[in-house]
């Protein structure tokens, strides 16, 4: 390892916060972290992180995958599927004051934390597969080992997974990007 050039988006935000408790309480850190840290204490010069040049605390970070997440977790909660119109249950995971960020915050952001666009479009395919569209079905295959369990394609790059039981439900399960299509499968068959 070379220091914290190796970090980058999410994980040197997470190695921010975790520099955080160590500088608070050594032993708030596993072994192998307390060495690193003291072997490589977060540059102060011009050669900081990405994420510290550009002044995007690990707060910001984490606010950002954790909304992100809820959305993943729980943005079906949030869209409108009921073919008689009620308005959805929502859920305040899925607001950005719960994670402590605003439109300005996710816009400051380093571009490898957008996941904004790919998240609208799995809840729009959600809706879709619920309606029965031809399209969506057409971007629809089961999951052989997993019953109920289909994948959408929702662009080039990720995969929504879906759980949906005729006449019962619908859940978004994870939209996860296309190469880790087959070890979600593995981890969860």
């Amino acid at each position: 390892m070379k220091g914290w050039k190796d970090f980058q988006g999410v994980n040197l935000g997470f190695a921010l916060e975790l520099y955080d408790r160590f500088l608070k309480d050594a032993r708030a850190v596993d072994a192998g972290t307390r060495k690193f840290f003291e072997q490589f204490p977060p540059p102060s010069n011009g050669s900081a992180p990405q994420a510290a040049a550009t002044g995007t605390d690990a707060d910001k970070i984490v606010g950002a995958v954790n909304l992100a997440e809820s959305l993943r977790k729980f943005g079906h909660m949030d869209a409108q599927i009921d073919p008689l119109e009620s308005p959805p249950p929502g859920d305040p995971s899925l607001l950005l004051e719960t994670h402590g960020v605003t439109e300005e915050i996710l816009e400051q952001l380093p571009a490898g934390l957008d996941v904004r666009e790919e998240v609208a479009k799995a809840i729009l395919a959600a809706g879709r597969f619920a309606a029965h569209e031809n399209a969506i079905w057409r971007q629809t295959k089961p999951i052989k080992r997993l019953p109920e369990h289909y994948r959408i394609r929702i662009s080039v790059d990720y995969r929504m997974i879906v759980r949906w039981q005729p006449g019962k439900s619908l859940r978004i399960l994870d939209v996860i990007p296309r190469q880790d299509l087959e070890s979600w499968i593995k981890r969860h068959g």
